[in-house]
């Protein structure tokens, strides 16, 4: 994939319907309360929610789809391909016992940081995402320690403006697709958190090595720096233990390093490097289809991304102060 490839932003709306999916007749999240609606900053927004069914103070994990998406798509309930974020996030939830969040963002965008993207507006979405898990949290009962967030592209960008702001109210969060802004308005950051990122080395959207992906999207830092800057910032040891994931599967031409750097006060930064991968969630059960490949990138089918997050957010609650 090249940089200045032609008609990208075209390319970023439709690779946001590679998350989407097709699940049939019958309706696989059927206890999914859908288009609730909250008012902030004088603006209806709209949320998709889980509740858990087990008793008790619950997670939460909150989950922000790409830009150019909806949350229809974004949970699989719109033709095109697979949901290997939401979509596998909310299976799972139904067996391990946490609530789920999925809000919409305004044009189908969040404000992210970026000061030279098109679409990303200038609408407080870190003050509405704080408010509303405020406010899930005063209709059901909501394991404080235990927030966290996921996104991806666009949503990962705004996870990561979350953590650099709002640290101290999260406990681990995950990047996915995503990296750092080169043009960055986002305060410094306020706190350590723990943080997970999943990167493509052949993504065309968000280059690894850095740079201006798509027309209309914005400069970015590169994968090492992004990483590099949180290093510093946690104080994170400076070199990683890597570990290579098994190749399950041979034929996605993709391989995965998990990297680890171990940080104080009971912190941690993990990267999935996923070589060959390009912009799209790396799953083993939701995969997308050839033709979207042919827009997106290949996509990794030896580790399935929720799983190995919802294991880093368990073992990583706010204000970790040990293992």
């Amino acid at each position: 994939m090249t940089l200045d490839r032609p008609g990208g932003t075209l390319l970023l709306a439709l690779a946001a319907l590679a998350t989407a999916g097709c699940f049939g007749a019958e309706d696989p999240f059927p206890t999914l309360q859908r288009d609730l609606t909250f008012e902030h900053d004088g603006q209806e927004r709209s949320y998709h929610f889980y509740q858990a069914e087990q008793p008790g103070p619950r997670p939460l994990v909150v989950l922000l789809h790409g830009g150019y998406a909806t949350i229809d798509a974004f949970i699989g309930e719109s033709s095109g391909g697979a949901a290997p974020l939401a979509g596998v996030f909310l299976e799972l939830a139904q067996g391990q016992g946490f609530h789920v969040l999925i809000p919409q963002g305004l044009q189908k965008h969040w404000n992210d940081c970026r000061t030279d993207c098109e679409g990303c507006g200038q609408d407080d979405d870190a003050g509405f995402l704080l408010a509303l898990i405020d406010q899930i949290s005063t209709e059901v009962q909501v394991d404080g320690d235990h927030v966290h967030m996921a996104g991806e592209s666009n949503g990962g960008l705004m996870t990561q403006r979350m953590a650099v702001e709002h640290g101290d109210r999260f406990g681990g969060l995950g990047v996915i697709i995503a990296a750092e802004p080169a043009n960055n308005e986002c305060a410094s950051r306020s706190a350590s958190t723990s943080l997970a990122f999943v990167v493509g080395t052949e993504d065309f959207a968000i280059p690894y090595e850095g740079g201006v992906g798509s027309e209309g999207t914005g400069a970015m830092l590169s994968a090492d720096q992004t990483i590099i800057n949180w290093v510093e910032h946690m104080g994170c040891e400076s070199e990683p233990s890597d570990e290579d994931l098994p190749d399950l599967d041979r034929w996605d031409r993709t391989t995965v390093k998990k990297q680890h750097w171990a940080c104080p006060d009971g912190h941690d930064l993990l990267r999935y490097r996923v070589d060959g991968g390009g912009h799209v969630t790396p799953s083993i059960e939701q995969h997308v289809s050839l033709a979207w490949e042919l827009l997106v990138g290949e996509q990794n089918h030896d580790m399935e991304t929720v799983h190995e997050l919802w294991a880093f957010f368990e073992d990583h609650p706010r204000a970790a102060t040990g293992r």
